[in-house]
């Protein structure tokens, strides 16, 4: 999940219609994200290369580790 020691991660994006995407987000702060995407003034969010309006979005979790 956290690579270099710091707070970057992969993440999964569940969203309301059932699509699941991944992403790796440098430096992720959930409690961040949280406040932001549950704002009444938010009307879209991004996350990694992708933008969401904000009600598409149903949760973010940590991405299973990959052995490689």
């Amino acid at each position: 999940y956290l690579k270099n020691g710091g707070n970057h991660m992969n993440i999964e994006i569940h969203l309301q219609n059932g699509i699941k995407l991944t992403a790796f987000i440098e430096n992720y702060n959930a409690e961040e994200f949280a406040k932001q995407v549950n704002s009444p003034n938010t009307t879209v969010v991004t996350l990694g290369d992708y933008i969401f309006s904000r009600h598409l979005i149903a949760y973010v979790a940590p991405a299973p580790e990959t052995t490689e």
